[in-house]
């Protein structure tokens, strides 16, 4: 009897911890709506480009706790706010682009904005 009580005690917890995980990350993803979304910006400033090195900085007004993610376009990604600076290794036309996540009570609002950079 003793063993039926604990694995039911377990199968009970077990659920409801599953079923608690499952509802926050449903709440965690939750996108904010496009009129909350639309009133976040993002905007990159030209490219400067120095031999193989960029420098891109810019402007966003989604306050301090935010989610930066570059992608270079060469494989490398990054997560450091502006400015971004990368070192391309060849020569090439790239387009890079940053991706910012931030949560506000209504949701997750995500911006995404590219340029292209070519390296000589």
């Amino acid at each position: 009897m003793t063993k039926i009580r604990s694995s039911c005690s377990f199968a009970v917890v077990f659920c409801f911890f599953t079923l608690l995980f499952s509802v926050y990350a449903e709440c965690a993803e939750k996108m904010a709506p496009p009129e909350v979304a639309g009133k976040y910006k993002l905007e990159l400033s030209q490219p400067i480009v120095e031999g193989k090195t960029v420098t891109i900085n810019g402007s966003h007004n989604f306050g301090a706790i935010v989610r930066p993610a570059w992608n270079w376009g060469d494989g490398n990604i990054d997560g450091s706010m502006f400015p971004g600076r990368h070192t391309y290794l060849k020569a090439g036309t790239y387009e890079v682009t940053l991706t910012l996540r931030g949560g506000t009570a209504d949701g997750i609002v995500e911006k995404i904005v590219r340029t292209r950079v070519t390296i000589r």
